[in-house]
């Protein structure tokens, strides 16, 4: 993930954010064959009409919820109340830099260096559902995972 003042040229809309996410659900979820070639189908027409954006910003671990993302910056940090874009890849398998809108809502010195930055989803619409959906699935799947791991 990364921070962004302002929304590059090349970013995707919120349709496609939107579709992109939910072709992700698609092929997270137990499906037929052809449901799993159409959602191919649909993200290789997305990536066809996009092609292939720059490098993905390094990977960090970020604290990712419905209403905010908190992550460790170890450069200058926007402040409070700044607002700009999260860029965001969800996934490793199907890379797409999603520009999420954000407001800067606190930062604060951290122990181990650098800053946390806490940064307030702006999303609205079928957008935000997909998205609160998305990081719902994620959590249950990492409840999921650290049940299997106890048992």
């Amino acid at each position: 993930m990364q921070w962004c003042q302002s929304l590059p040229p090349a970013a995707a809309s919120d349709w496609e954010m939107l579709r992109y996410l939910m072709v992700l659900a698609d092929f997270e979820q137990p499906a037929a064959p052809i449901e799993l070639a159409q959602a191919k189908q649909d993200l290789q027409l997305l990536w066809l009409a996009r092609q292939q954006e720059a490098a993905l910003p390094a990977a960090q671990t970020v604290q990712l919820g419905m209403q905010a993302i908190v992550w460790t910056s170890q450069t200058a940090t926007p402040q409070p109340g700044a607002t700009g874009y999260v860029a965001l890849a969800l996934s490793t398998h199907f890379p797409r830099l999603l520009h999420l809108p954000a407001t800067i809502t606190a930062v604060a010195a951290n122990p181990a260096g650098g800053q946390w930055v806490r940064a307030e989803w702006q999303l609205a619409g079928p957008l935000q559902d997909q998205f609160e959906t998305t990081v719902f699935r994620y959590h249950r799947r990492a409840i999921s995972n650290a049940r299997q791991g106890q048992v």
